[in-house]
C-alpha cells in the first residue's frame, strides 16, 4: 500500500543573531525534531528541521518570524535565462498533493486550490522578479489551482538567493511587523528575550519599553513569579492592564533591590541604568536592548555596577541593534573591624 506523500522538512525564520533561541524553542517544545540546521544570515536567518508530527504543533511556536514547510530546493541557477528555465523546471515537480495536505493539517478549514505567490529576487540575475511571477503563476493554474487573496489558502513563498532557490508554503501568520509596535517591543523579539533570561518560576522581572503583545509574551505560563511593566504614558494602568504601573526610566515606582531581572528597550534604554542597577538585587540580570553604539558599550564596559554576561548583535528591518546582557554586581563585603584597631596603622 502506497503511503501518502507528506512534507516533513521546514524552515524557521529567525531574527539574525538569535537563530540559536529559535532553535532551543524548537527543540523543547517539539519532540522528535530531527536535522536541525541554523542557516545564518545579515539580515534575517533560517532554521531548517525535519518533524513528522502534526504540523499543528508548529503554530504554538513563539520565537519564529515565519514558518514555511519546505516543498523544493533548487541549486545551481545561472544568472542569464537558460537559469530561469532549470528553476522553473524543478519547481515544475514539486509534491503539490503533499502541500496541499500540509494546509489542511494546519489550517483546515483553508482552500487547497486557492494559492498566492510570493517572489523574492537577489543577485545579478538577467531574467526579472515579475517574469519569475508570471512563469510560475502560469504552472501553478496548469495543476488546477485558482490564484486567489487573504487566508485560508496556499501561500507560496519563493527566494532566490544567487544560485539558490527555496519554495515554501507559510503556515500561520507573518510575526515580523510584530517584533516592533506603539508602545515597544513585542512578538518574536519579546520572545526570544523571554528565552535567554533565567526562569526558574520564581523571579520578578521589570519591563520598560515592551508593548502589551510583549509584556503578555513574558507574563505567559509560569516562567515568572511576577511581571511588572512600566508604562511611561500611563495609559494601559488606566485601561486596567494587570501589572502595568505608571513610570519613567529614570524615575522607577519600585523600591530598591525589589526584582531580579529587567528587560529594557527603547531609543535610549541606557537613560535610566543607574535606576535599573538599584532596583536589581545582586546577582540579578538585566538585558538591554539598543542600537549598536560604541559609546553606549564603552560606558557598559567600565560601569562598576554591571558585569557584561553577552553581547548580542540583532539586525531588525535591516537595522542592527545590540542585546546586552548585564549582571548586577553584589555591594562589597565591609572591612572587618576590630575595636580599637588604626585602619591606617
Amino acid at each position: 500500500m502506497r503511503m501518502e506523500a507528506k512534507v516533513f522538512r521546514y524552515c524557521a525564520a529567525a531574527l539574525a543573531g538569535l537563530e540559536e533561541v529559535v532553535a532551543d524553542e524548537l527543540k523543547s517544545e517539539l519532540a522528535d525534531l530531527e536535522q536541525v540546521r541554523l542557516d545564518r544570515r545579515r539580515r534575517q536567518g533560517r532554521v531548517f528541521f525535519t518533524y513528522r508530527r502534526s504540523p499543528c504543533r508548529l503554530l504554538h511556536l513563539r520565537t519564529p518570524l515565519s514558518l514555511y514547510g519546505v516543498l523544493a530546493q533548487v541549486q545551481g541557477i545561472t544568472v542569464g535565462p537558460p537559469g530561469l528555465e532549470r528553476l522553473l523546471a524543478q519547481l515544475q515537480g514539486f509534491d503539490l498533493a503533499a502541500a496541499q495536505r500540509l494546509l489542511r493539517g494546519s489550517e483546515p478549514e483553508a482552500d487547497p486550490w486557492q494559492f498566492q505567490l510570493s517572489v523574492t529576487l537577489q543577485g545579478a540575475h538577467r531574467f526579472t522578479k515579475s517574469q519569475v511571477v508570471q512563469r510560475l503563476q502560469a504552472q501553478l493554474r496548469a495543476r488546477g489551482l485558482v490564484q486567489g487573496q487573504g487566508q485560508g489558502l496556499l501561500r507560496l513563498q519563493l527566494q532566490i538567493e544567487g544560485p539558490r532557490a527555496l519554495l515554501g508554503l507559510q503556515l500561520g501568520p507573518n510575526r515580523a511587523d510584530a517584533c516592533v509596535g506603539e508602545g515597544g517591543i513585542g512578538g518574536p523579539l519579546a520572545a526570544c528575550v523571554d528565552r535567554l533570561l533565567p526562569a526558574t518560576g520564581t523571579e520578578v522581572l521589570l519591563t520598560l519599553g515592551c508593548n502589551w503583545d510583549g509584556a503578555e509574551i513574558l507574563a505567559a505560563g509560569a516562567r515568572r513569579a511576577g511581571v511588572i511593566a512600566v508604562d511611561p504614558e500611563g495609559r494601559r494602568v488606566r485601561d486596567g492592564w494587570a501589572g502595568w504601573v505608571r513610570g519613567l526610566p529614570g524615575e522607577l515606582p519600585v523600591a530598591d533591590e525589589a526584582v531580579d531581572l529587567v528587560l529594557a528597550a527603547g531609543p535610549g534604554p541606557a537613560a535610566g541604568l543607574g535606576e535599573v542597577a538599584r532596583v536589581l538585587h545582586p546577582g540579578g540580570v538585566a538585558a538591554l536592548l539598543a542600537p549598536r553604539s560604541p559609546v553606549l558599550a564603552a560606558r557598559l564596559g567600565s560601569n562598576p555596577e554591571f558585569a557584561i554576561l553577552a553581547e548580542l548583535p540583532i539586525t531588525l528591518k535591516g537595522r542592527v541593534l545590540v542585546l546586552w546582557l548585564l549582571e548586577r554586581r553584589g555591594e562589597p563585603a565591609p572591612l572587618l573591624q576590630i575595636e580599637g584597631s588604626d585602619p591606617g596603622g
